[in-house]
């Protein structure tokens, strides 16, 4: 019998591939590097194509006075970009310069067309509703429309699985189908893209079909590209774009309090590689729109909370002004807190005793969880797959698990687990992710999958999900409820 090779089996190659020690850059600018003595330590092979200088610049060389010039004028920080406008000869260039991890000077050219002196800035909009932010989702996806010219632009939203899905979209009349309300893998972008795109304005790949340049050096170093905008794809990548029937992809990355929230992702079926001073007007925009979505989620949770505490406060006044034990207040806080996060069950262990009401785990289930929550450093763990993550777990009606772990004022050990029973539903993805085979004249080969038309799955073995707010609420309980002493 075959093996069948999961998902997330095919895109290990990509997870562990060092992205950023690519060696090489993409062909539509050109790279060099310099060391604190401004002496060149890399550069592109295509830097010929984009520099005249009297002779062609190479590792070991000095730079040239005016590049030499450049670069003193600048205060860079590691990671940190400088956007600038450089005229050599006859040519204009747009610059983007940093200092890399080994602190070498990265500088990255690109001919510009257009120049933009001045962006203008605009104020933070803070949605009120949820309508507001869904129309704040279009708007934005339209905005980056409109700057870019590609022929689709998405709004890719993460899940709290790890799951993408297209929440916005615009295209024209080009565009074959849509992948509006689809959702993709969380495999699809693995660990280390994301990373880099947290660190990175956007990501441009001008032309999937364009030989990448290599990075020539004196030395066997390969030079850090994690800060570069010009890096070379992953084949990987440019497999799963070449199935999409995507020539060019530009995207943007939204980032709330340092986690990747979504991306802007931007399609087109022709090579092009926009002007930096565009792209950097757009990147603007983005960051803009993440500060309003950061600030509507603020507001959001402040909302929730004076919400949810008006009635844990009824109850905790019960129980500590009165002097009662947890046991006598257990029926009304078990019928809220089931009511509250619309499970099917709750258990809480307070040190050595259990109390309970609903559909709960048995013993051995409890231990099987007890055993595996005690792996984790995170005090709240949630599942709507509870099979996924304890393959182990015998027959039960128990699909989803929120649990959170505290001790009270007393440092006594305490453990409050909610569950939820099955629900039947479906999921419409973007292409049938257990289906990324190839075959080829030497046989069989694993890659992203060919097809991205809808395919939806109907899910069994899983509950309703866990929303954020549903974090929220838990998080604030297992901290309110560590501020007191807790009596059986």
């Amino acid at each position: 019998m075959s093996h069948r090779s999961s998902p997330t089996e095919i895109f290990t190659k990509c997870e562990k591939e060092a992205l950023h020690l690519s060696g090489a850059i993409q062909p539509h600018g050109t790279l060099l590097a310099a060391n604190r003595d401004l002496i060149i330590t890399h550069i592109a092979g295509n830097a010929g194509q984009f520099l005249t200088f009297e002779k062609p610049l190479q590792p070991g060389d000095p730079l040239p006075h005016v590049l030499a010039q450049f670069l003193r004028n600048l205060k860079l920080q590691t990671g940190k970009r400088d956007y600038r406008w450089l005229k050599l000869g006859d040519q204009n260039f747009r610059t983007s310069t940093h200092l890399n991890a080994d602190d070498l000077f990265i500088v990255e050219l690109t001919r510009v067309q257009e120049k933009i002196d001045t962006f203008v800035d605009r104020e933070a909009y803070v949605p009120v509703t949820r309508s507001d932010l869904e129309l704040e989702f279009q708007r934005i996806t339209k905005v980056i429309a409109v700057l870019t010219e590609f022929e689709r632009v998405m709004y890719y939203r993460f899940r709290e699985d790890g799951d993408g899905e297209v929440i916005a979209e615009v295209r024209d009349h080009q565009s074959y189908g849509s992948f509006l309300g689809l959702r993709f893998p969380a495999a699809d972008i693995p660990q280390i893209a994301r990373n880099l795109y947290i660190k990175n304005p956007w990501r441009l790949i001008a032309d999937i079909d364009a030989r990448p340049v290599p990075i020539l050096s004196a030395s066997d170093d390969t030079i850090d590209l994690t800060w570069s905008d010009l890096r070379s794809v992953s084949p990987v990548h440019l497999a799963y774009l070449r199935n999409m029937f995507v020539q060019s992809s530009l995207s943007f990355p939204i980032v709330l309090a340092d986690k990747l929230y979504g991306l802007i992702a931007c399609h087109h079926s022709r090579a092009v590689a926009p002007d930096s001073a565009r792209l950097e007007y757009a990147s603007r925009e983005v960051r803009s729109h993440a500060l309003s979505v950061l600030s509507y989620q603020a507001s959001e949770r402040i909302s929730l909370l004076q919400r949810f505490s008006g009635d844990y406060h009824v109850l905790l006044d019960k129980m500590v002004g009165s002097n009662l034990s947890i046991l006598d207040v257990w029926n009304e806080m078990s019928t809220w807190l089931l009511h509250t996060f619309q499970a099917g069950g709750v258990q809480f262990i307070v040190g050595h005793h259990l109390l309970q009401t609903g559909i709960v785990a048995d013993t051995e289930l409890l231990d099987q969880l007890d055993y595996f929550l005690k792996s984790r450093s995170d005090p709240y763990w949630a599942t709507s797959h509870l099979r996924s993550v304890m393959p182990q777990v015998r027959l039960t009606e128990i699909c989803g698990v929120l649990s959170v772990d505290f001790r009270d004022s007393k440092q006594q050990s305490c453990r409050l687990l909610l569950y939820r029973s099955e629900h039947f539903y479906e999921v419409a993805w973007g292409g049938n992710e257990d289906k990324p085979e190839e075959r080829h004249a030497g046989g069989l080969v694993l890659g992203p999958r060919r097809s991205f038309e809808k395919w939806v799955e109907k899910r069994l073995g899983y509950s309703r999900e866990w929303t954020r707010e549903d974090s929220i609420k838990a998080n604030w309980l297992r901290k309110t409820l560590s501020e007191i002493s807790i009596y059986v």
